[in-house]
């Protein structure tokens, strides 16, 4: 029996990955290829290139998203990040065609529901969201306030 079929069709990898370090860091994407983090610029909703399909998901009957956030920030740096949305093709969508959606964050009690979340500490968290249904394509967007320090983001995210 071949191991292809033991792979994780829920598992999109990364999706998002936005720095400030230069020179940027790279990592290798759910297709196998070598990408570049996306330079964050201060104070504007930052989204991956269009040019990077694995940073749009379509959605199709996937409902249910999981999205684990890494964030490494220092010196007072923090991020404002939301799950965006739109229904057509990410080649001709641009930051003002999505849609923050509603995801929710276990981290904090009680668990808050909002359509953005600010982070301004180092760590790992889950935010996730129930239904995207009306929806054909998902993307991350963050808009970054560093204060001249460093600011890493890493989002993986998961299916179901």
């Amino acid at each position: 029996m071949s191991s292809d079929f033991n792979f994780d069709r829920g598992n999109y990898g990364i999706i998002f990955y936005g720095s400030t370090t230069v020179p940027l860091p790279t990592y290798v994407d759910v297709l196998g290829q070598t990408r570049t983090a996306l330079l964050l610029t201060d104070a504007v909703a930052n989204m991956m290139s269009s040019l990077i399909s694995s940073a749009f998901v379509h959605v199709g009957s996937a409902s249910e998203f999981d999205l684990q956030v890494e964030v490494d920030v220092h010196g007072g740096s923090s991020c404002d990040l939301s799950l965006v949305a739109q229904s057509g093709e990410a080649s001709t969508l641009s930051v003002p065609d999505f849609t923050p959606v509603a995801t929710f964050r276990n981290d904090v009690s009680p668990v808050i529901t909002k359509a953005v979340h600010t982070f301004s500490a180092t760590g790992k968290t889950i935010l996730q969201t129930a239904n995207l249904a009306g929806t054909t394509v998902g993307a991350i967007s963050v808009t970054p306030d560093f204060n001249g320090e460093d600011l890493d983001i890493v989002v993986k995210l998961r299916v179901k």
